[in-house]
């Protein structure tokens, strides 16, 4: 006689308890990944700062001083950064060749304005050097002429460190980069390259952001761009110190993309003068931040 026996399957109770613990164990993967990559992001962004530094202090060596935060050129009738004739130059582009972008420098035609057709093949091109992996949307780009044609720039996340002077409470220290079209001699920095911040991040431009949440149809304080690594703003970064919500020098990291700005979790991201990269956390001092943005106002900081 032929005996059967029978097939053994899941039931259902025993199925839901394997779903329920693939469901526990992702629910404990997931926060692992995101702190994975998110570490990955920050040491990607710091390496970029690291980068920049090296660059700036190689400009200095071969051209006797740090470039102005200022785009110049002929309008600036001090001195025009060759090879242009007619647009200004932003420390973003000045810096390439020391970035290993020498073609990328070349490619830009000095001849004719930075919205013009004919650089809108660079200007509108972006380079990770210039973006910290953690922000949203890496390609951003900005109208910097609306055509026709249209002409877009592309946009960088980190700037020069501008405290706004006229703002503070009467401190007369200048900011690490001349405000005019004069470079900056590291000579010039009393304070100590140590103890003053050169660029931070400000990420997320041209659009606003203010604690981690976007402003809908709103720009970024203190001017529509931290554009474009060929273009340059027409007026430098200066940080607004606040809190988005209150007036004055309320807060000054991770608060608004006015101010130092990131999109990792507790801080962000600055260089000073010596090249080193630091974390400033988002309880960092506001009066703190001020002072670490003047080369010579004699100030005392202890830095965290």
């Amino acid at each position: 006689m032929l005996s059967v026996r029978p097939r053994r399957g899941f039931t259902l109770i025993e199925l839901l308890v394997v779903i329920a613990i693939i469901a526990i164990l992702i629910g404990l993967l997931l926060p692992a990944v995101q702190k994975v990559r998110a570490a990955a992001a920050r040491t990607q962004c710091a390496n970029n700062l690291k980068q920049i530094g090296v660059a700036f202090h190689n400009y200095h060596s071969a051209r006797m001083g740090f470039p102005p935060s200022r785009g110049y050129g002929p309008a600036s009738a001090v001195y025009i950064e060759p090879p242009d004739t007619v647009a200004p130059m932003s420390w973003t582009r000045a810096l390439l060749p020391y970035l290993e972008q020498d073609a990328v420098y070349r490619a830009f035609k000095g001849s004719y304005a930075i919205n013009a057709v004919e650089n809108q093949g660079v200007t509108a091109m972006p380079m990770k050097v210039f973006q910290c992996p953690a922000t949203p949307n890496p390609n951003r780009l900005y109208a910097v002429s609306a055509g026709p044609p249209a002409i877009n720039a592309a946009m960088s996340d980190y700037w020069m460190y501008y405290f706004d002077i006229a703002k503070s409470d009467g401190s007369t220290g200048k900011p690490f980069f001349d405000l005019s079209t004069a470079r900056t001699s590291i000579l010039a920095v009393t304070d100590g390259t140590s103890n003053t911040i050169m660029i931070s991040e400000i990420a997320g431009r041209p659009d606003k952001y203010v604690k981690g949440t976007i402003v809908p149809g709103a720009t970024a304080d203190g001017g529509p761009n931290l554009v474009s690594w060929v273009a340059g703003p027409a007026i430098p970064f200066y940080t607004w110190l606040d809190d988005g919500t209150t007036a004055g020098y309320a807060c000054a990291v991770n608060c608004n993309n006015g101010s130092i700005y990131s999109f990792h979790p507790s801080g962000a991201h600055v260089l000073f003068g010596d090249g080193g990269v630091r974390f400033l956390t988002a309880s960092t001092d506001a009066n703190l931040a001020r002072c670490l943005g003047t080369r010579d106002g004699g100030e005392v900081v202890t830095l965290p």
